[in-house]
């Protein structure tokens, strides 16, 4: 999917959110302006209103992470088009993968050495393993290296790292999904 189409898909999604929001004023107003029914039954229409409204939302939400998620994918396998798919750069990928996975999120020193190393010796397998590494665990420094050995990938890097940390703050996305309800 084209970056113009995951910020078309995103805003139509979001832009779901305030009709639903608008839709739930609406009804909760009439709800209030009923003076056919009791309180009783008052509180209930709204608290059915309510489950209803977060429903919606929380289906909207989880359809914008698989969004993201799609074009996160969709950068990945662009990225990994440069990869060796012989039989022994497949194994040299895993290989890679695996002593990439063996750093401690907390370790990026550790993978900054191992990324300039991969660089001079120029192993390509393993900084794209690293790199693909630092944008899950945050190593900017470790990004950065790798956006400076291969400029070429530097566009693509930074959409992926954008990607990744909008994924990685649900808390202010999901604020676009939050259900806001009277009393």
């Amino acid at each position: 999917m084209s970056l113009e189409t995951f910020h078309t898909r995103v805003q139509q999604n979001r832009d779901l959110v305030g009709g639903i929001h608008k839709s739930h004023s609406d009804e909760e107003s009439r709800i209030n302006n009923d003076t056919s029914v009791s309180e009783t039954y008052r509180a209930e229409l709204k608290a059915d209103l309510n489950r209803t409204t977060k429903q919606k939302l929380v289906e909207l939400a989880k359809a914008e992470t698989g969004i993201i998620k799609e074009r996160i994918s969709d950068l990945e396998k662009t990225l990994d088009a440069n990869t060796d798919f012989t039989s022994g750069g497949i194994i040299a990928l895993r290989d890679a993968q695996d002593r990439v996975d063996a750093i401690k999120p907390d370790d990026g020193a550790r993978a900054l050495r191992l990324m300039e190393r991969s660089i001079r010796q120029n192993d390509t397998t393993l900084a794209h393993a690293l790199y693909r590494r630092a944008a899950e665990a945050g190593w900017t420094d470790v990004s950065a290296a790798f956006i400076d050995a291969y400029p070429e990938h530097g566009e693509l890097m930074r959409d992926l790292s954008t990607l990744q940390n909008l994924l990685n703050q649900s808390f202010e996305r999901n604020m676009n999904y939050a259900t806001f309800t009277g009393a």
